[in-house]
């Protein structure tokens, strides 16, 4: 206390008890859900399921419905060539993923401190540059796995494009929304996957619609 004198301990069992605790719940707020107990049997523990889970899920359902609309808009070059619906589970998994990546990274990095909230653009910056290496990767094996599938080095390019500007969104988005969650006062923990990865979808399917719009007289 103020006068130096020892008021009790904390033992080891109480500190483990306590980092078990936080971690658990940072782990169930990074899935978009909260803890529950288990060993509970009785109709709370569906209601409170339901209530923890149920939020993220309607935003991922609405997410899904916009994907889907923006697929259906897709649809004359989808039908002039079927080939671009192929890697459609590639760009929206692979966004996913990446997004989760670094949302991950970022709302760890802010709990132990070193990622500071205030180096916003800093951060955002770094991860852009980290999806740009991986898109430039990836787009670049999906390009030639394209043209070996369809004979078309177009086709490639634009699956190609499309996968790297998705996975440079991907990062910045999984970054961005953490830190201002942050910086605005609200637990980054739930800007959670679910959210990410469905804005994620909807943001590369928009990217891929562009694309496939603009060369779709070539690619016919």
């Amino acid at each position: 206390d103020d006068d130096n004198c020892l008021l009790g301990i904390v033992t080891v069992d109480d500190v483990i008890d306590v980092i078990h605790e936080e971690a658990t719940e940072d782990i169930f707020r990074l899935a978009g859900t909260a803890e529950i107990d288990l060993e509970d049997n009785s109709a709370n523990r569906i209601i409170n399921s339901l209530r923890s889970r149920l939020p993220w899920l309607l935003i991922t359902l609405v997410g899904g419905l916009l994907a889907g609309r923006i697929i259906r808009g897709l649809e004359a070059e989808l039908q002039a060539v079927v080939a671009l619906a192929y890697f459609i589970p590639l760009l929206t998994g692979m966004g996913g993923n990446v997004g989760t990546q670094s949302s991950t990274i970022t709302v760890r990095g802010l709990a132990t401190g070193q990622i500071d909230a205030k180096e916003l653009f800093i951060a955002v910056g770094r991860e852009a540059m980290v999806g740009m290496a991986v898109g430039l990767i990836c787009g670049l094996i999906v390009t030639l796995v394209a043209l070996f599938w369809q004979k078309s080095l177009l086709l490639g390019l634009v699956v190609g494009g499309a996968l790297l500007g998705n996975m440079i969104t991907a990062a910045t988005m999984g970054t961005f929304v953490p830190m201002v969650f942050k910086r605005l006062g609200i637990d980054p923990a739930v800007a959670s996957a679910p959210f990410i990865s469905t804005s994620i979808d909807i943001t590369g399917l928009l990217i891929y619609t562009g694309l496939a719009s603009v060369f779709i007289g070539r690619l016919a």
